[in-house]
């Protein structure tokens, strides 16, 4: 009989998996006591010392993987603002005219004198007033434009004002500015004067 339990139990065993083999060594366990041997509590303290080496291996890869990336981002970020600079400085001695929007070449300079980008194009001096060549210098009350203060031309007849004097009859000489500026406050009342 006792044959025929061995056999049973070498049976039992072959066909028992490996889990089933550790759950077999695993101590005896009843409403949370334990019953273990020296043996098996000193393995378990040796594998909690190699988990517990494991997680510090771990973490001090994490943070050395978190530490290169920070650097990356820094060194990329770095980059990124030198080529920046570069560009911009690049920008800076661009001349603008005519013929460079035409090009349309996506270039540096192209971009700041045509896309308006690195600032646009450099300021350049509005052009200088020439009131010789202005054919409306004659007409009275007649103020000409002046582009470097951005007064536009414009044209009201009370902002003439005549020279010298008017001769009537019975009262004398009068002043023809003094004449014209009643003259007008009678007329355009409301209206401010552009000497």
């Amino acid at each position: 009989m006792r044959v025929n339990s061995i056999i049973a139990v070498l049976v039992s065993l072959g066909a028992a998996d490996a889990l089933s083999l550790k759950k077999a060594m695993d101590p005896f366990c009843l409403l949370g006591a334990c019953i273990e041997n020296k043996e098996d509590i000193k393995k378990a303290k040796e594998d909690e010392l190699k988990a517990d080496q494991e997680a510090k291996d771990l973490a001090k890869k994490a943070e050395e993987l978190e530490a290169w990336h920070k650097e990356e981002a820094e060194r990329q970020k770095a980059e990124e603002m030198e080529k920046k600079q570069k560009t911009e400085d690049e920008a800076n001695f661009c001349t603008c005219g005519a013929w460079m929007c035409q090009l349309n070449d996506q270039s540096t300079c192209w971009k700041k004198c045509c896309d308006n980008q690195f600032g646009g194009p450099p300021p350049t001096r509005p052009p200088v007033a020439d009131i010789s060549t202005d054919k409306m210098m004659g007409v009275p009350g007649y103020t000409p434009a002046d582009p470097t203060i951005g007064q536009q031309a414009s044209w009201h007849p009370a902002d003439w004002q005549p020279k010298g004097a008017v001769s009537i009859p019975f009262v004398g000489d009068i002043d023809a500015t003094w004449l014209v500026d009643q003259v007008n406050n009678v007329i355009w009342p409301n209206h401010k004067k552009k000497r």
